[in-house]
């Protein structure tokens, strides 16, 4: 008796959870639509649950705000599993903060290639993908003298594919950066007293390697350095 009461509590509460996020989650993009852009946004990052939808607003309400670094941030963390339909907006959003910021590198045409082809599928499913081309590989393989050697072939170029997708949707999930929210040097080591191995910009995008002593190792275009872990913000 105690464990149902314990679950239907469990449920209850889960239930009045959601209400309150979708709640709140209405109430921020009323005050979005009344040009309240602060409020906006202080509702927005109170949320519990944050996806790609909320990411990409707390970066329109830093825009408005005209606070370009954290505005690229928040628009990089909305990258993490956009859907096809939001990446052009999101893209166009971190062109617009850099271009405010006199900060335009070269845009990777081929990373963001890759995230529109990623943005079909979530990890669950390119596994999935993966594992019944795979199972249907096998039981051709078992009667392979009643299969044609073109569906063997077919089925064998889909397991490369359904495997190069699942790599690359794991590699964009998976990998870590940092944004610099202040010109600052890369060093040899994780203290100012190693010697200068580069420098970096503000707004500029890091790819993040390992953390010691509130230092992060980072990848920059060029070199791999450290830099403290104040001056950067993870996305």
């Amino acid at each position: 008796m105690k464990s149902i009461i314990l679950l239907v509590t469990l449920i209850f509460s889960c239930h009045l959870h959601a209400d309150a996020q979708a709640e709140q989650f209405y109430r921020a993009n009323k005050l979005f639509q009344e040009q309240q852009y602060q409020d906006a946004r202080n509702e927005y990052e109170g949320l519990a649950t944050k996806g790609s939808l909320v990411w990409y607003n707390i970066g329109v309400c830093f825009m408005y705000e005209e606070n370009y670094v954290d505005a690229v941030i928040h628009f990089k963390r909305a990258l993490k599993g956009a859907q096809f339909n939001m990446l052009e907006q999101i893209f166009e959003g971190i062109d617009s903060a850099r271009a405010h910021l006199n900060n335009n590198p070269q845009k990777d045409e081929t990373m963001r290639k890759l995230y529109k082809y990623a943005s079909f599928f979530s990890i669950f499913w390119a596994q999935m993908m993966f594992l019944f081309f795979w199972f249907l590989v096998c039981i051709c393989w078992i009667y392979k003298n009643k299969t044609s050697r073109f569906l063997r072939l077919f089925l064998g170029m889909c397991v490369i594919w359904s495997s190069a997708s699942l790599a690359a949707v794991s590699w964009l999930r998976s990998r870590e950066y940092v944004i610099v929210i202040k010109k600052s040097n890369l060093f040899a080591g994780p203290h100012e007293e190693y010697h200068s191995v580069g420098n970096i910009d503000v707004a500029e995008q890091l790819i993040l390697l390992d953390s010691k002593n509130s230092w992060y190792k980072v990848k920059s275009s060029s070199t791999v350095g450290w830099v403290k872990e104040e001056i950067c913000k993870q996305v």
